[in-house]
């Protein structure tokens, strides 16, 4: 299938539960989390360039998400993944200008950037007809962030160690309510944490996958809650609402799973009414896979 010229879903995810295992002897922290893929979020768009020098170019434009700083070139996570994929091929690759709409919060602990990475590498992998394995991509996008393996695989998975460890799992499909903040939280910060709990044991897979609502918590929760209170009281109020509410990553977006998407919808209605500090709130919803070329 020829991928030039379309939009392609990238995805976000929701950490169903977050549990800190392990923290490294180079500092890396080993995880066992439960990822539910959405079928929200940002999309690429590869528009060919009439070069043959491999040159990559980078358009970022507004979409739901319309504030934003765009990054320097060379620190831009798109111009990375595609730098990345470059480098594995000794043959001249053709240029190609990336165009970027931006729908996912940034920074809320959906994983967007990491979504766009890996769209990015798969996306390329097609159009310069590199034919890498899974596998490869994989390695690649680990080096880019630790949830780019996940998004390359495309599947609502259980993932473990540093990101690296991914069991695709069957996941209902239902509809989300993510609420956006307006305060952002500083995700490097929280992982040197020292009230950050690093010692959760390990659950049965299966266990949590069941049950992740009762059996599974997030370990950063209690730390963000401290240090950013309105993040407390956002989540206190939405589950006042909706019976829960749980943080996604590092944060700072909160969610709540929904019985259909018209109650999603009326949830994040009231909230965005009646909850201070709230920015947005948006429905998505969980799948077990996405199909990232063409929607």
């Amino acid at each position: 299938m020829n991928i030039a010229n379309q939009w392609l879903s990238a995805g976000s995810k929701l950490n169903l539960c977050l549990h800190i295992n392990h923290r490294r002897a180079d500092g890396y922290h080993e995880l066992q989390s439960l990822f539910q893929l959405l079928d929200y979020g940002d999309r690429i768009r590869l528009i060919p360039l009439d070069k043959t020098d491999g040159c990559i170019e980078v358009e970022w434009q507004p979409g739901e998400q319309t504030d934003f700083q765009i990054p320097p070139l060379k620190s831009d996570l798109v111009y990375k993944a595609a730098c990345a994929l470059q480098s594995q091929s000794s043959q001249p690759l053709a240029g190609v200008r990336i165009e970027l709409e931006k729908n996912a919060p940034i920074g809320g602990g959906m994983g967007g950037g990491s979504a766009v990475a890996a769209s990015v590498l798969r996306a390329l992998n097609q159009y310069w007809s590199l034919d890498l394995p899974l596998a490869k991509l994989k390695e690649l996008g680990l080096s880019l962030g630790a949830d780019v393996p996940f998004f390359i695989e495309g599947r609502s998975a259980m993932v473990e160690g540093v990101g690296e460890i991914i069991q695709p799992c069957p996941l209902p499909e239902r509809y989300y309510l993510v609420v956006v903040p307006n305060q952002s939280v500083a995700t490097a910060a929280l992982f040197s944490a020292p009230e950050l709990s690093r010692n959760t044991r390990k659950m049965p897979n299966a266990s949590l996958i069941n049950d992740w609502q009762q059996l599974g918590w997030n370990d950063f929760q209690p730390v963000v809650f401290q240090r950013y209170p309105i993040l407390a009281e956002i989540a206190s109020r939405l589950e006042e609402e909706s019976g829960f509410a749980r943080l996604t990553g590092t944060g700072g977006c909160l969610f709540s799973p929904a019985p259909s998407k018209a109650q999603a919808e009326k949830w994040g209605e009231k909230l965005l009414k009646e909850a201070y500090g709230v920015e947005r709130c948006l429905v998505a919803r969980g799948v077990g896979a996405i199909i990232a070329f063409g929607r």
